[in-house]
């Protein structure tokens, strides 16, 4: 039996989509287990004893955390340190999903597992403070992605993924300005899931995964081929990131290699699946 924490994001209800394709029982909790409470997280991980404890559990808002510091540490930082407690104590592996964004972008090539990273955002800090103690736990997976998309998440205030929003947008607005000058890996939650099922099964070593689709992009570089998949015509205007203000600094290079793990397909490739069948 496994559990997973954050079920009903987009990667945590993807998780749970596959895990019960597998046949495997899952215990799958969101806003109904608060993993901030230690003893009440403890309680239920005892109850439960899981043989593999999946962290979905996140503070996204890349914007909003440098006025809710309080809040994203308390979800990215403390509640990890709970899990791994909870995990510690029944001998359970711990998987816990970060981002390309604890890299300050200055590298001109892409970033591997086993580069330093230094965070320059209070989103970024938290999630590197995060993976520090998610290796706490001497049976961890710290996997790492960016730009994720795929199907909407089931809770009431998730964010819609990249495609869905500028498809949405694109039914009443025709021209766009999208940043040219902040490169990533988009990343499709479906081979996320998949991969990150593989990776525990086959028991690979411990440790920090980057598991990106291959290949990266500029925000304009995914609009584009969102628009052509879908048939849509739209305008783009090509624009530097400085031209938005915007509370956080964003990496202008969070392009994360996988050097660990057989490389996902393209990203394109996932995109084109994912539009289709949408």
């Amino acid at each position: 039996m496994v559990l997973v924490l954050g079920s009903k994001g987009m990667l945590g209800s993807e998780l749970v989509r596959q895990l019960k394709a597998k046949g495997i029982e899952v215990a799958a909790f969101d806003s109904d287990l608060d993993v901030r409470d230690k003893e009440v997280l403890q309680t239920k991980v005892q109850e439960l004893k899981p043989e593999v404890i999946y962290n979905c559990v996140a503070y996204n808002a890349v914007d909003l955390a440098e006025e809710e510091k309080e809040k994203a540490t308390s979800l990215n930082v403390s509640a990890v340190s709970n899990i791994v407690q909870a995990a510690n104590s029944i001998g359970a592996t711990l998987v816990h999903f970060s981002t390309g964004f604890v890299f300050d972008g200055q590298s001109t090539k892409s970033y591997t597992e086993s580069d330093q990273p230094n965070p320059q955002s209070v989103y970024a800090q938290t999630k590197y403070q995060g993976e520090v103690e998610a290796l706490k736990c001497p049976k961890s997976y710290v996997i790492r992605l960016n730009l994720l998309f795929g199907k909407s998440a089931a809770s009431d205030n998730a964010k819609k993924s990249f495609p869905e929003l500028v498809l949405e947008l694109a039914k009443d607005q025709k021209e766009f300005a999208f940043v040219t000058d902040e490169i990533s890996t988009p990343t499709y939650a479906l081979d996320l899931a998949k991969a990150t099922l593989e990776l525990v099964d086959a028991k690979y070593p411990y440790g920090i995964y980057h598991l990106p689709n291959e290949g990266q992009a500029s925000w304009l570089d995914f609009a584009e081929e969102v628009f052509r998949i879908k048939g849509v015509e739209v305008k783009l205007n090509p624009v530097k990131g400085d031209v938005f203000k915007r509370p956080a600094k964003r990496p202008k290079n969070s392009v994360i290699a996988n050097t660990k793990f057989p490389k996902l397909r393209p990203w394109q490739q996932a995109l084109q699946e994912f539009l289709s069948s949408n």
